[in-house]
């Protein structure tokens, strides 16, 4: 994650930061056919313009984990379009139904410049999508961090509450990310503050933190590491979100990260987390 500087949660990226993925995305009620074609000579040509040169089709996957197994899965939904810009540092993910951009980690760093960029970026994206179909609700905005790390590093940084989230062992003693009752939604929208909930939620934070086994993905966009590693995921979104363009997005996007940083730094990580990812060891 970054280091958080100020009351005003204005972000800078830690040098040796454990993030593998950092996600916005923006998500439709209905499908949007104008998005959603196969050779779709137009959209080519915005995301061209917004310096996304590089387009292929790709399968739309979700993981899923199994609760009674303990395992890790890819859920299929049907062909995106992904972008990326020259050096293919950041990428666009374009469907019928949704809008995502992203960034992942290469190379022991990750091409995230911080949240004021990263945001200015969605909302760019959003007004040339925008032009594109002319005004539409949103019906979710979500923005995510996932950081990965080493178990001996996890054990360093990682909170006492944070390392309970989901942590089961099979019958061998391996262990797996798993649901349980901290693996979950927190609700921010209650007038009693931050709840959990299992209704639906307008304002709220997925969280999920544990081991992840060698040779599974947290994510499609995120290659597998060959040994076990610790994963604290945070999906912090919004469904109750107006229409698409650029300076909703923005503000709403504003708050988004805020509300994860908030967590991460109160809630997900102890105070060796900055002195062990602010300088290189």
């Amino acid at each position: 994650m970054e280091k958080k500087s100020g009351k005003e949660a204005s972000m800078e990226v830690l040098p040796y930061s454990p993030l593998a993925l950092v996600l916005t995305q923006i998500r439709f009620p209905a499908e949007l056919t104008r998005l959603n074609q196969k050779n779709n000579e137009q959209l080519d040509s915005v995301m061209d313009s917004l310096g996304y040169p590089m387009s292929k089709p790709q399968l739309d996957a979700t993981v899923q984990n199994d609760p009674g197994e303990g395992t890790v899965q890819l859920v299929f939904n049907g062909s995106m379009r992904v972008y990326a810009n020259l050096d293919d540092s950041v990428n666009v993910a374009i469907s019928g139904s949704f809008i995502s951009l992203y960034c992942i980690r290469k190379n022991g760093r990750i091409p995230y410049a911080g949240h004021e960029q990263f945001s200015r970026k969605l909302g760019e994206l959003a007004d040339a999508v925008s032009d594109m179909v002319g005004t539409i609700p949103v019906s979710r905005i979500g923005y995510r961090y996932v950081d990965q790390m080493t178990l001996e590093e996890a054990e360093k940084v990682v909170s006492d509450m944070c390392k309970g989230f989901g942590i089961h062992r099979d019958e061998s003693g391996k262990a797996f990310i798993r649901s349980s009752v901290l693996d979950g939604v927190f609700d921010y929208a209650t007038d009693e503050g931050v709840s959990s909930s299992s209704g639906f939620i307008k304002e709220g934070l997925h969280v999920r933190s544990g081991i992840l086994p060698g040779g599974s993905v947290v994510d499609p966009a995120v290659p597998a590491r060959n040994e076990s590693s610790w994963i604290i995921d945070l999906d912090s979104f919004s469904q109750d979100s107006g229409e698409l363009n650029g300076e909703s997005v923005r503000g709403k996007a504003d708050a988004l990260s805020r509300r994860a940083h908030e967590f991460f730094y109160r809630s997900a990580v102890n105070s060796n987390f900055v002195n062990e990812y602010g300088t290189q060891s």
